[in-house]
C-alpha cells in the first residue's frame, strides 16, 4: 500500500512539473519548441538531438555533422550509464539493474495505473 501511493504521489508530482514548464512558458509569451520523448530518443537518438539542435537555432551545418552528432550520443549515453559520476550535470539517482529494479519496483508501472490521471499520463507517452 505504501509503495503504492509513493508511486502515484511521485507520477502526479512528474506530471504537475512538465505542466508547469508549458505553463511557465506560455505565461511568458513563449512554447516550447522541442519535447523529446525517451521511446523516440531511444528509436532514433540522432534525430532528437538534432532536432534539440535546431529548436536551439544550431546551424544546419552542425545538425547534419555526424562526428558532432555521435559524439553528444555517446555523451547522453555515458551521462545516463554513470549518473554518479556527473550528479550535478545529470541530477539524476542511480539506475537500477534489472534485479535490483525488480526487487524494489517490481509492481511499479502497475502502482502507477492505479491512478487514473497517471494511467491516462502514461498512456498518452506522458503527454496527457
Amino acid at each position: 500500500k505504501m509503495q503504492r501511493t509513493e508511486a502515484v504521489t511521485q507520477c502526479v508530482a512528474l506530471m504537475q512539473m512538465q505542466a508547469n514548464i508549458y505553463t511557465k512558458r506560455e505565461e511568458a509569451g513563449k512554447h516550447v519548441d522541442f519535447d523529446v520523448l525517451l521511446t523516440d530518443f531511444y528509436a532514433d537518438p540522432e534525430s532528437q538531438i538534432a532536432g534539440i539542435g535546431r529548436a536551439m537555432g544550431i546551424c544546419d551545418a552542425a545538425l547534419n555533422n555526424r562526428p558532432l552528432l555521435d559524439f553528444i550520443k555517446a555523451m547522453t549515453v555515458y551521462l545516463h550509464d554513470k549518473p554518479d559520476k556527473d550528479m550535478g550535470i545529470t541530477r539524476m539517482h542511480d539506475t537500477h539493474s534489472s534485479k535490483k529494479r525488480e526487487k524494489q519496483c517490481s509492481d511499479l508501472l502497475g502502482w502507477m495505473r492505479s491512478d487514473v490521471s497517471c494511467s491516462r499520463w502514461i498512456d498518452g507517452n506522458a503527454s496527457a
